[in-house]
């Protein structure tokens, strides 16, 4: 899965020339709605390279903490304030931020993706400072793995 999305990825990551790396600790069976997890995941790697200027990191990590799994998408790009922070997950459209390129969204994304992950079961969370970047943070309990 990983593989795919940074496959997908890739020219858009090249085309503003950030650094990449996706970084899976072992492998792991998890039960999850493949179409669905994948579209969460791709719109979390997507926003982070819309929030990355040129010559910016993006890392997509994949590991075991104590009794679960998390999937963290961390960027080194322009982060969010307190109150989108507080906001992107609101249920209400946010207004849509300009990527660093330019780029144009629609201020839903990161609420669509909460609604699949929850669905899952899963919880997600936002790390996120002004000027310093966001991690988005999947967690999976053990007793959702296969």
């Amino acid at each position: 899965m990983i593989d795919s999305i940074s496959q997908t990825a890739k020219p858009k990551l090249q085309a503003k020339s950030i650094q990449y790396e996706a970084v899976v600790s072992k492998d792991f069976e998890i039960e999850v709605d493949v179409s669905l997890f994948m579209q969460a995941l791709n719109n979390l790697l997507g926003n982070a390279i819309k929030f990355t200027p040129e010559n910016g990191q993006i890392k997509m990590i994949v590991k075991q903490k104590n009794d679960s799994i998390q999937f963290i998408v961390s960027d080194s790009g322009v982060g969010m304030s307190e109150k989108t922070k507080n906001s992107v997950f609101s249920g209400v459209p946010n207004d849509s931020t300009i990527g660093t390129a330019g780029e144009k969204g629609s201020g839903l994304g990161l609420d669509i993706v909460k609604k699949i992950i929850e669905a899952h079961g899963f919880n997600i969370e936002v790390q996120s400072e002004e000027g310093k970047g966001t991690s988005i943070i999947i967690t999976i309990n053990q007793f959702n793995t296969k």
